[in-house]
């Protein structure tokens, strides 16, 4: 199962579709950027990648969960 497939089968599940998800992977291929989207991940972050970055995207998606 690839992360695409993954995604797919976590937000069809009710209980888990609420959950921010960042996808993290080498694939930056704009039609892989979009695919990412379709597929409902909160963020789609590419290689390579700062660690600031992440903690910003993390706090991110906390505050939005907890609005």
């Amino acid at each position: 199962m690839n992360g695409m497939e993954f995604m797919d089968q976590f937000r069809r599940n009710p209980k888990w579709a609420p959950i921010p998800v960042i996808m993290q992977t080498a694939a930056n291929h704009p039609k892989h950027i979009v695919e990412g989207n379709r597929t409902g991940v909160y963020y789609y972050l590419t290689k390579p990648f700062e660690e600031d970055m992440v903690i910003s995207l993390v706090r991110s998606a906390l505050e939005d969960v907890n609005r």
